[in-house]
């Protein structure tokens, strides 16, 4: 039994081409220290089946030689007024370019001298990697936060909450914009594939991300392959991923709705914002009907007509005659006193909570 365990691991690995996966993994990292030294590790791998006289000859290199050749080129042309940084920036991202140009070429000769299968299978287990880490940090996050949905957490300072998205990265460990694209290629690669529960996996992926970009992105892409490049079962899936991301916007982080109710506002140029609609004063509103009045603005209302009824009332008793000696005499002083009852001020005390 163990044996036969052994024979199938081993079979199963064979049919993965280990090199390319490690270099992928490497190559899109996001420490450029990473990046160079996979691009060193390959090239000694690859040593021998690497010709340079073949590097250059290949067509598709011509975009990076053109990207670098445009650099020098402005360098020249600008070469009296050159500064230290500026040609220190040039010298950067021509070789930023020269080092593309390589990891091209070097993919390149792996792809021509593998077979198609273990290429898919390479690619496969490289998607399915980038998931199981996008998950692992999902679950880190959640067991952090000890809530279920840390979209809506708005404890240890709204550390998380719209930002969920912010904290998860995948097998690049770079921004969530690069790991929500790297899921939206699985989901394409998985759904043409004809694998359509990894496709529905990578969705997931992709949609945890909280990448606005990529998934307006992807829905662009979604309704164009939905009209003219898809089967039926394809049209099938294309629904359902979009019904993941609806319900995801709609119940597990609401808010992403409104900002991408606010990209598309800004891109029609249109105010997404309603204007402030002007409330009546108080003063206004007495002089208005009950017609046009709803019920809160009725009784608002007569509660300032209640407190400016009083409020006449105590100017009234508050005017003071000039003084009568003889009734001063006649009649006690507590006679010309007057207060409100408590069940007055009660009221009077209500209404005017209510109106402020």
């Amino acid at each position: 039994m163990k044996t036969l365990l052994l024979h199938t691991l081993k079979k199963k690995a064979g049919q993965v081409n280990w090199p390319l996966l490690v270099f992928l993994i490497l190559v899109l990292n996001v420490k450029l220290v990473v990046k160079a030294a996979a691009v060193i590790i390959i090239c000694i791998y690859n040593w021998k089946k690497t010709s340079l006289k073949e590097f250059f000859k290949q067509r598709y290199l011509l975009f990076y030689f053109g990207m670098i050749c445009i650099g020098l080129i402005n360098l020249l042309f600008q070469i009296k007024n050159i500064t230290t940084p500026y040609f220190f920036t040039v010298i950067i991202g021509s070789g930023y370019w020269m080092m593309s140009a390589v990891i091209a070429y070097q993919l390149y000769k792996i792809v021509w001298q593998d077979n198609r299968k273990r290429l898919h299978n390479t690619i496969a287990l490289f998607f399915m990697i980038h998931t199981a880490v996008v998950f692992i940090n999902l679950f880190r996050i959640m067991a952090e936060t000890g809530s279920v949905n840390p979209y809506t957490y708005m404890g240890m300072d709204v550390k998380y909450y719209m930002s969920t998205g912010d904290f998860i990265t995948g097998i690049s460990l770079d921004a969530p914009v690069t790991t929500a694209v790297i899921s939206a290629f699985g989901v394409l690669y998985f759904l043409y594939k004809q694998r359509f529960m990894l496709s529905v996996v990578c969705m997931a992926a992709l949609i945890i991300s909280a990448s606005n970009f990529t998934n307006l992105l992807l829905v662009s892409i979604f309704v164009f392959v939905f009209a003219f490049y898809s089967n039926r079962m394809q049209k099938s899936f294309i629904l359902i991923h979009l019904l993941m991301l609806v319900v995801f916007m709609a119940k597990v982080s609401a808010r992403n709705y409104e900002h991408v109710g606010r990209l598309f506002y800004q891109v029609i140029n249109k105010p997404y914002d309603l204007p402030r609609v002007k409330l009546p004063t108080l003063d206004e509103l007495k002089k208005m009907p009950d017609s046009v009045l709803n019920d809160e603005e009725r009784k608002k209302k007569f509660a300032r007509i209640y407190i400016d009824s009083m409020n006449t009332i105590r100017l009234g008793i508050d005017y003071k005659e000039p003084a009568n000696v003889l009734i001063q005499k006649a009649v006690p002083a507590m006679v010309n006193e007057f207060k409100e009852s408590p069940v007055v001020v009660e009221h009077i005390n209500r209404y005017a909570g209510f109106i402020t």
